[in-house]
């Protein structure tokens, strides 16, 4: 005879009913699928973990004494939860719901009727001045509300941005090809538009795209790895670390830890095949921002440091096939793809260097900054006062003050800066230096957007903090000016980060500065001020 203690352990959860016996229930795993064309990588994970919250604590509201456990997955082409233990009987119960009072307008009747889905006020009993409703529920088959719930959660998860596709009225991130939900070897009958649930899933686009039969929730996980695919985030990270190291150690050097990268190329692959190919050593007297900005932010490549902490001459490639020699008709591509970025850029550079900084200010008056404001010559020209005023308070050396301001933008009129946006400022520090202009001078130019963010440094040296300071607070000034100001959640010209970096700047220096001095406008100076008290 198996008791209750073993009835537990084999995985089924005991129900107390009313003649004080014990129903025993038993539970099983349940899977849900959802296969869609590739879905952007800064979406996944956090959307998987949205929708099986969801859908936990709505089923979990109805097995209120139990702890639901599973887990949640997400690939480029999967969104998708399972359940571990869940009951296939819901309990029954009995509850009293107190209702609207006796004289209450017809509206909240009607709407209290509605809520708890009674289909007349005769099923209410009146007590006092109330009405009360004895809401009694038997026991139920799961397989019975599995459907409502899974297709109400489905139609109403909320994308950063949705689409329709064909003649289909439902949205989602992607085109859905295909709904997978079973509960053990049962299929679940979920409908989402024209899409009818089964026990159906593809493996790998590339190296297994027919259809599979999933028998069970258990066997899942092992016929998509035969297929090619990982459904696990962190086990595809770890195949991209763990394989990158081991071969970069072999060439003596070191992968360079990115985890921000690490999540986004994990995105990306649904089996992930890492390689590493050659920088040509030519390139590497381009500046670290430079290769930095080609391979990884542009290319997704990682990168590789050697014993002294220099960037070495390799690149980090992860495809999302196996080729049969080796990689290395992918290695041999992606170094030509290589190759070709950074001789364009090293064209850049060197093209650039060819005019001075200075030479290129007073072209800055054919650069639009704003249509109200002016030109980017013109909002230098206003920085540069303020600046003037900021040095004079921190005595700081009012030429090179004015030095560093005149040439601050001048790198947005070249090559490399057009080609790279996020270079700005940056390659100024290196153009500033090619032209024998004084260390100080170009660490300002260089460090005038930060901090970018919280958690970005901020500039320490005399002449930088200055720069870094006027320039944010005379965007601030010239965009108080013509009444463009944050509201609600928009800032599109990030006016509360440049008061937020103008804090940080002063706090983590320790300089009081006195912005009544600055002649800053009023509304500017609260403004600030209110930030700091955020």
């Amino acid at each position: 005879m198996i008791n209750i203690l073993t009835l537990s352990a084999l995985g089924y959860i005991l129900f107390p009913i009313k003649s004080k016996k014990k129903l025993i229930v038993e539970v099983d795993r349940f899977l849900l699928e959802i296969f869609s064309e590739e879905i952007p990588a800064s979406m996944q994970n956090s959307i998987a973990e949205t929708l099986f919250k969801e859908v936990i604590n709505t089923i979990g509201n109805i097995f209120k004494t139990i702890k639901l456990s599973g887990r949640y997955f997400s690939t480029p082409r999967r969104t998708g939860f399972f359940i571990d233990n869940l009951p296939t009987l819901t309990p029954s119960f009995t509850e009293e719901i107190r209702g609207p009072r006796i004289n209450s307008t017809e509206q909240a009747i009607e709407g209290f009727l509605k809520k708890y889905q009674i289909s007349s006020r005769e099923h209410l009993e009146q007590r006092g001045d109330f009405y009360f409703w004895i809401n009694k529920q038997e026991n139920k088959k799961i397989t019975d509300i599995l459907p409502k719930i899974i297709q109400e959660h489905i139609s109403t998860l909320i994308w950063p941005k949705s689409m329709r596709w064909a003649d289909h009225e439902i949205k989602w991130v992607r085109p859905i090809h295909n709904i997978l939900c079973l509960l053990g070897e049962q299929i679940i009958e979920v409908n989402f538009g024209h899409i009818k649930s089964n026990n159906n899933t593809y493996g790998h686009r590339f190296m297994a795209p027919e259809k599979i039969i999933i028998q069970n929730v258990d066997a899942y996980e092992d016929v998509l790895r035969k297929a090619f695919v990982e459904i696990w985030p962190q086990n595809r990270k770890k195949t991209i670390t763990e394989n990158l190291s081991n071969q970069a150690s072999k060439l003596g050097v070191s992968l360079i830890n990115d985890q921000n990268l690490l999540e986004e190329v994990s995105g990306l692959v649904e089996w992930p095949v890492p390689s590493i190919g050659e920088i040509d050593k030519k390139f590497l007297p381009l500046p670290k921002e430079v290769l930095i900005t080609t391979l990884k932010n542009n290319q997704k490549y990682f990168l590789f440091e050697d014993s002294e902490g220099n960037l070495a001459p390799f690149f980090g490639i992860v495809a999302n096939v196996t080729i049969e020699n080796n990689n290395q008709t992918i290695i041999k591509s992606n170094q030509r793809v290589v190759a070709a970025r950074l001789s364009d850029a090293a064209f850049f550079f060197n093209n650039d260097k060819k005019a001075t900084l200075i030479s290129r200010v007073i072209r800055l008056k054919n650069l639009l900054f704003h249509n109200k404001i002016g030109t980017v010559y013109d909002k230098v020209q206003s920085t540069k006062v303020i600046a003037i005023r900021i040095a004079e308070q921190l005595s700081c050396h009012t030429e090179k003050v004015i030095l560093a301001v005149e040439l601050m933008k001048a790198d947005l009129l070249t090559d490399m800066v057009k080609e790279f946006p996020e270079l700005q400022g940056i390659m100024g520090y290196y153009y500033a230096l090619n032209d024998g202009e004084d260390i100080e001078v170009a660490n300002a130019i260089k460090n005038q957007y930060k901090p970018k963010g919280p958690s970005d440094s901020v500039p320490t040296e005399p002449l930088s903090v200055v720069v870094a300071l006027a320039e944010k607070l005379d965007t601030l000034n010239q965009m108080f000016l013509h009444n463009i100001k944050p509201t609600g959640s928009k800032d599109p010209f990030a006016l509360r980060r440049a008061a937020i970096g103008v804090l940080m700047i002063l706090n983590q220096n320790n300089i009081a500065l006195d912005f009544n001095k600055l002649e800053l406008r009023q509304d500017v100076i609260d403004f600030i001020y209110q930030r700091k008290i955020c």
